[in-house]
């Protein structure tokens, strides 16, 4: 699209997702994209993560849910559970949020019949709630330990929903190279991918600065409420979280971009 063309972004993301498609689709708008890994994944081990607990809420739920490709690697990695989960194929359901986390789950789990998916997890649970709409289920969220506190979920009357965390998002040390950019350089675009990336950007040196006096896009509402919530307004939301209506969403942006004022 015209008029994209050596626009200054920002990628704040995870050391895993550093070449994400969306960067590279700003990247063949003609848009100058810096990626910068400010979070890494911890997973749990199986000291951490209450593995009978687990079990026993697993054989009472009637759904398990991923949220993303790092609750499906967390799950892969606790190998004790992995024949409890696979006991229950035929009567345990599963449902995912996301072309990545299918992927996995059908890279680690192929031998499981076709999971419900959905590119929200509002969504999905309303998918789940239909499926059986006269009947209460249970559901069992595996999930990242900041998704309990930043995730806002909104499940359907008739569904009983409990979530457990099996990873977090910790913050990467900025290098002396990263930090000597961040002081240099200025941006037209900061580009957050999740809440977590959001947080741990701004407890880092010079983040106020870029914060301060720069459009502010991201991929869904969860992200929007919880950035507004901490007082910083979202420029760029697409309306759904798909590289091409991001670039749109950007391309619709641009004047409020390019003469963006700053937070109020």
């Amino acid at each position: 699209m015209s008029g994209m063309e050596g626009l200054r972004v920002l990628h704040c993301c995870s050391t895993t997702n550093s070449d994400s498609v969306y960067a590279q689709r700003l990247r063949e708008e003609g848009c100058m994209v810096t990626s910068l890994p400010v979070i890494k994944v911890q997973y749990f081990d199986e000291e951490h993560v209450p593995l009978f607990l687990m079990t026993e809420k697993m054989a009472k739920s009637d759904w398990v849910i991923f949220s993303s490709i790092h609750g499906i690697n967390a799950f892969y990695r606790l190998k004790e559970i992995h024949a409890a989960f696979n006991r229950q194929r035929g009567r345990l359901k599963v449902g995912l949020v996301g072309k990545k986390a299918w992927h996995a789950f059908k890279l680690y789990f192929s031998h499981w019949p076709e999971p419900v998916r959905a590119g929200h997890i509002n969504r999905l649970l309303e998918e789940i709630a239909g499926h059986n709409p006269d009947e209460r289920q249970k559901v069992l969220h595996l999930t990242s330990r900041e998704s309990l506190a930043l995730l806002r979920i909104y499940p359907p009357d008739r569904i009983e929903l409990e979530r457990l965390p099996l990873y977090r998002m910790v913050g990467v040390e900025l290098s002396g190279e990263a930090r000597e950019m961040l002081e240099r350089e200025s941006y037209d675009l900061l580009f957050f991918n999740s809440p977590s990336t959001f947080y741990f950007f701004r407890e880092g040196a010079f983040a106020e600065k870029h914060l301060r006096g720069t459009a502010i896009a991201v991929l869904g509402e969860r992200s929007r409420n919880y950035m507004e919530g901490q007082g910083y307004p979202v420029a760029v939301v697409p309306a759904i979280p798909t590289p091409d209506a991001f670039v749109e969403a950007v391309y619709r942006s641009m004047d409020n971009i390019r003469h963006y004022k700053g937070k109020a």
